[in-house]
Parts: C-alpha cells; structure tokens; sequence
C-alpha cells in the first residue's frame, strides 16, 4: 500500500474507480501511477527520462497493476493499441 500519493490531483479528479485505464504522462518516479495501482486502476505511466523510471522501479516494486514506458507523450506507450479512461498529467505536461 502507498504510504500517501505523491503530490498533484487525487484519483478522484477525473472519477476513475478500480478496474479503469489511466495513463500517467511525465510519471517521474512513479507516485503517481503507483497510488493510482493500489485504488485497482490499471496504471500506465510514460517519462522521457530512463532515470526517473529507474527509480520508479526502485521505489515501488512489485505493485501490481502497474507498467512503465520510456518515450514521449507521443510514443508512450508505443506501438501498442490502449483505451484510457483517463489521462493524467500532473508534471509531464508543463515539460
């Protein structure tokens, strides 16, 4: 269980519950996506940076219900075909 969900918007903001689609985009160190996992989303997050999602892999291992992509807004999370209920950027789009 996360402790507390880093910070920006709760899940509530764009009303997912458990089971739906959400993508992360500029995840970072994965608190985001992670808090949103343990609510039962599915959670996708994307960065630009190896680094960060690195850490995210670090910090948050084995939380189920959660996959990390490295690229751009425009490629995460790449070749593969996905319906979100919710894409989410608290960070990534300032970037």
């Amino acid at each position: 269980m996360v402790e507390f969900p880093d910070h920006g918007p709760g899940a509530d903001v764009p009303a997912l519950k458990p089971g739906d689609m959400a993508l992360d985009l500029g995840c970072g160190s994965g608190g985001n996506a992670a808090h949103l996992a343990t609510l039962g989303m599915k959670s996708v997050g994307g960065d630009l940076s190896e680094r960060q999602l690195d850490k995210a892999r670090e910090r948050w291992p084995g939380v189920n219900g959660m996959e990390l992509h490295q690229g751009d807004a425009l490629a995460c999370p790449g070749d593969t075909f996905m319906v979100f209920d919710a894409i989410r950027s608290v960070c990534g789009a300032a970037w």
